[in-house]
């Protein structure tokens, strides 16, 4: 593969290039504006679009360099600043995860489709979702504040994807993303009674003037968010 780096020191490949441009072409015969993480468009252009395609052609490039197979396709249809459809594909592990409002959450592993949920009973030991390259010293807390006893890295959005399937309890994110990086999985995690707020306890909104998250918190139910406890230094 050839790796590049933007200028904030990220790597992007020929695969990031080329899964753009095929994305790219095939939704524009829906008639919506497309913002991809590979082509982004001023605020004061898209601000007033009220639905359009969100995309990360490639979500976790890292991983993809590393050929650990946890590299993403993310794909979500936004609605007034809301994910109404979300596609998070992992090809290497023939994995799908999609969902769309109203119609419940799903997977696809290996040709077999089942209805997925985050609303299995809880483990008597919590699991909590670490990235691999991404991770700092205030998620280590979050899990110990929170009596989580098992520590699962797990790359790109297949963390958003697999809490929404109850494959863990928690994925605390202290560091920076991007609106395309979460944007699918949000709406998967949705659809399947999960949660996602910022640390001020907001739901994600998105197109805003700067498409950087804040710090966020995902996790399943019944904890409530007025029982989480975060980190001082988050």
């Amino acid at each position: 593969m050839d790796v590049a780096h933007k200028g904030d020191g990220s790597p992007v490949t020929n695969a990031d290039l080329r899964a753009h441009a095929t994305i790219n072409k095939l939704l524009q015969a829906s008639g919506l504006p497309v913002l991809s993480e590979e082509a982004t468009v001023p605020f004061e252009q898209r601000s007033v679009w009220q639905r359009f395609w969100l995309v990360d052609p490639l979500d976790g490039t890292k991983d993809f360099i590393a050929h650990n197979d946890e590299f993403t396709v993310n794909i979500a249809l936004i609605e007034n600043g809301i994910p109404l459809i979300g596609v998070v594909a992992a090809p290497a592990l023939n994995r799908t995860w999609y969902a769309s409002s109203g119609a419940g959450a799903w997977q696809n592993h290996a040709g077999a489709k089942s209805q997925i949920n985050a609303l299995a009973p809880w483990p008597a030991e919590p699991r909590m979702f670490t990235s691999r390259f991404h991770d700092v010293p205030a998620s280590l807390e979050f899990g110990r504040l929170n009596g989580i006893v098992h520590c699962i890295p797990s790359g790109a959005s297949t963390k958003l994807a697999r809490i929404a399937a109850s494959e863990a309890e928690f994925y605390p994110r202290f560091a920076g993303t991007s609106e395309w990086d979460i944007a699918a999985g949000d709406a998967i995690l949705r659809e399947a009674g999960g949660l996602l707020r910022t640390i001020s306890g907001d739901v994600p909104k998105y197109n805003k003037p700067s498409l950087r998250n804040p710090f966020f918190v995902a996790w399943r139910q019944p904890m409530c968010w007025e029982n989480i406890k975060l980190p001082t230094d988050c």
